[in-house]
């Protein structure tokens, strides 16, 4: 079989709609050229065993097992092996038992290449190539992440506010005691864990201008450790600040901040825009937060993953009718790890150019 062509470089796309066109271009760029190669089960497996390869007689000095090292995807060993990254996807079609090709793990062995008449011609006739075997460790796929913030689409009613302290200072912290004042004492409970939030802005969408919600940041959490009757005070300690409390702060029950978040099947399409992000920069990378506009009344889950787009010249700005005829580049890709309603909290998982509020995000079924 003739390696198959390069997919796109753009992640291809038009305007908002219709979607068809750019949720089937963007499919074909995340996917390549593995059409034939997916098919379910034994035919899928088949198929990758018997008629697909990666190159022309440039994989004859490739081994025909590699095991992966830290760092390492389909990506990089294609460039590495065959000096054309965009050959991943055929590398995908060889190891079949490789559900996605953005979680390969050290240790897995994946093959090169699939040629049995090949490798009896170097090997000698005895020699079969057994079928590689793959396996995710759910703990290798699992991603740790501390989520410091949100949109909340409606305004919640405060358990309590912090509104007093024994420590001599302005700003509070990590073992500080603090006084809550609560309009209902009786709510709270001994041992209690609350969350401390502060409302940082309101947040517009970037198309419309309409109001989404506030943009919270989480600041740190508390423990009750004395209450009284409704006149007085409720004690409670700061457990975990990640940034300074101050007297007014308002404080809700406990909000999950350390997440452990694993990749789930995406089980609509979807695209939206990124609404905001969480510490103030204009531009961003790997590892920072953003907030979209889609949530989880339109499908998203925690898990899911959002590709980011962006159209346009990358040193000057074009006319507008310039700008919507060039093609969608992919630049990242997100990682959902709360919802709301109709937003998400995202950490940005990959970048290959600075992300920017306003961004596209697609969402692709099954992906």
């Amino acid at each position: 079989m003739s390696p198959a062509p390069r997919p796109a470089r753009a992640l291809p796309g038009a305007p908002p709609a219709p979607l068809a066109a750019p949720r089937a271009l963007l499919a074909r760029a995340l996917a390549g050229a593995l059409a034939g190669a997916l098919a379910a089960g034994g035919a899928r497996e088949a198929r990758a065993q018997a008629d697909i390869s990666i190159v022309d007689d440039r994989s004859v000095h490739v081994p025909y097992e590699y095991e992966v090292e830290e760092g390492d995807t389909l990506w990089l060993i294609s460039q590495e092996f065959f000096n054309d990254p965009w050959l991943w996807p055929n590398l995908w079609a060889l190891n079949p038992a490789i559900s996605n090709p953005h979680w390969i793990y050290p240790g897995d062995v994946i093959r090169l290449k699939w040629n049995p008449q090949a490798a009896r011609d170097e090997e000698g006739e005895a020699f079969e190539l057994e079928p590689v075997t793959y396996s995710a460790d759910l703990q290798k796929v699992v991603r740790r992440v501390m989520n410091k913030g949100m949109i909340l689409e409606t305004r919640r009613d405060p358990l309590a506010r912090v509104v007093a302290s024994p420590e001599p200072r302005d700003t509070l912290s990590t073992g500080d005691r603090v006084y809550l004042q609560a309009p209902n004492t009786a709510a709270m409970q001994l041992g209690q864990r609350l969350s401390v939030y502060r409302v940082i802005s309101q947040v517009l969408h970037p198309d419309s201008r309409a109001p989404v919600g506030d943009k919270v940041h989480l600041i740190a959490t508390l423990e009750v450790l004395e209450k009284g009757d409704e006149r007085q005070l409720v004690k409670a300690v700061i457990t975990n600040a990640q940034q300074e409390v101050e007297r007014g702060d308002v404080v809700v029950p406990e909000l999950s901040s350390l997440l452990d978040v694993s990749p789930v099947k995406n089980l609509v399409d979807l695209d939206g825009v990124i609404l905001d992000e969480l510490e103030g920069f204009s531009e961003l990378g790997q590892h920072h937060v953003v907030f979209v506009d889609v949530g989880a009344e339109e499908g998203v889950l925690v898990g899911n993953r959002l590709s980011v787009a962006r159209r346009g010249d990358g040193a000057v700005p074009l006319a507008r009718a310039l700008d919507e005829a060039a093609p969608l580049e992919p630049v990242g890709e997100l990682l959902v790890i709360a919802t709301e309603p109709h937003s998400a909290t995202a950490l940005i998982t990959r970048s290959t150019l600075e992300l920017r509020r306003g961004d596209r995000v697609y969402m692709l079924r099954n992906y």
